[in-house]
């Protein structure tokens, strides 16, 4: 599992579902939530952990427009772990890793290298908070 410090700057709420930007060393990430009583800890100007699993990390190029995904993070691929089927890139993000997991074909489709330039791309409903 990713975790990346950060801190909430802005809710928006309608209904029972809550969408927050959290401030990631410069980086706007997006999270979408239910709300529920033991998300009171969710306020403006609090301390998260931002969660997301290996498997949710979607690999692109730099500069890869017309994407829904709100969550962008540029990085640089510092190791790659290549099996058969699946690789392990450990992404290097201001002074965070980020680890994603993704299929053999996807990173040669993609021809992809150690100290390759790319965005780490994560749904909004794939990113969770913890206190």
């Amino acid at each position: 599992m990713n975790a990346l410090p950060g801190i909430i700057k802005a809710i928006s709420v309608q209904g029972q579902f809550a969408l927050m930007d959290v401030d990631v060393d410069g980086t706007m990430l997006k999270c979408i939530m239910i709300e529920s009583p033991d998300s009171n800890f969710l306020a403006v100007g609090k301390s998260v952990q931002v969660l997301f699993k290996e498997t949710e990390v979607v690999i692109g190029h730099a500069g890869t427009h017309g994407i829904s995904l709100q969550n962008k993070i540029s990085c640089r691929i510092d190791t790659m772990d290549t099996g058969n089927l699946l690789c392990r890139l450990s992404l290097h993000f201001e002074k965070h890793k980020i680890v994603s997991v993704v299929t053999r074909s996807a990173v040669e489709q993609l021809r992809l290298r150690e100290g390759d330039e790319v965005l780490a791309m994560i749904k909004t409903n794939e990113v969770l908070l913890s206190e």
